[in-house]
């Protein structure tokens, strides 16, 4: 699980996220599950992010952030 508590995945993340994504990007998260990564991209960068998962239980747990 990806969480912005795990240290090694944020600090990938918003390293990437900081380098390549603006508030004018826009994401496509696809086998988004809980959207955990698209929230800490939204909440470092503030680009628009749009997530996708097949599972319909992720679907039932899905907010809008």
């Amino acid at each position: 699980m990806v969480s912005e508590e795990n240290p090694f995945v944020s600090l990938a993340v918003v390293h990437l996220a900081q380098k390549y994504l603006s508030p004018s990007s826009q994401v496509l998260d696809v086998g988004c599950n809980r959207g955990q990564i698209g929230q800490i991209l939204k909440k470092k960068t503030g680009c628009w992010v749009t997530g996708v998962d097949n599972s319909p239980a992720v679907g039932k747990s899905a907010k809008r952030v």
